[in-house]
């Protein structure tokens, strides 16, 4: 019916147009990624990003509305496949175990080798992203922000896992004890 009217033509463009602005987008958050992690948030500018995409500085406009819309994006978009993958490796481990040692050992390794996995297998998107996050948990600014509460959530799994091992441990050694993990 549609071709008898001559909207296929029309269908195919509005899908070329729909991919190009995909791909805009996601070259816009691979290179702000890239940049963020060289420069950090402050020192990449929008046209500094928007010059290494090779396209207009309306673009990060359109896509995101503000720089800061750009960067939470940046930060976002890989953060529920690390949290799936350090959640899986937690679930796999006993805590009740009576080898305190070999558990807390695990639960370490359940939160950073997946990141480890992903910075050294997942490409070069991923090295910019392990090194924002990098910058980013020693950076007071973006602690106090909205950045850390995507990654609240999977948080409190570990800190759970490490409360089920020390039960008789108080909430601030609790704390400080996943601080440490994160801190590795």
């Amino acid at each position: 019916y549609y071709s008898a009217l001559g909207f296929d033509s029309l269908f195919t463009n509005l899908k070329a147009r729909y991919k190009k602005t995909e791909e805009i987008r996601e070259n816009l958050l691979d290179t702000a990624e890239l940049l963020f992690a060289q420069r950090g948030f402050f020192g990449a500018s929008i046209r500094d990003i928007t010059e290494a995409a090779g396209v207009r500085s309306a673009s990060i406009n359109y896509h995101f509305e503000t720089k800061q819309n750009l960067f939470m994006e940046v930060v976002n978009r890989r953060v529920e496949a690390l949290a799936a993958a350090r959640l899986e490796a937690l679930e796999a481990i006993d805590l009740t175990s009576s080898d305190v040692t070999q558990t807390v050992r695990a639960i370490a390794e359940a939160f950073v080798k997946p990141i480890i996995h992903f910075a050294t297998k997942g490409g070069a998107g991923w090295k910019n992203y392990c090194t924002l996050i990098a910058h980013l948990g020693v950076q007071k600014f973006w602690v106090d922000n909205a950045v850390s509460t995507k990654y609240d959530a999977h948080a409190l799994e570990f800190i759970e896992a490490l409360r089920t091992v020390f039960p008789q441990a108080t909430e601030y050694q609790i704390h400080c004890c996943f601080q440490f993990v994160l801190s590795t």
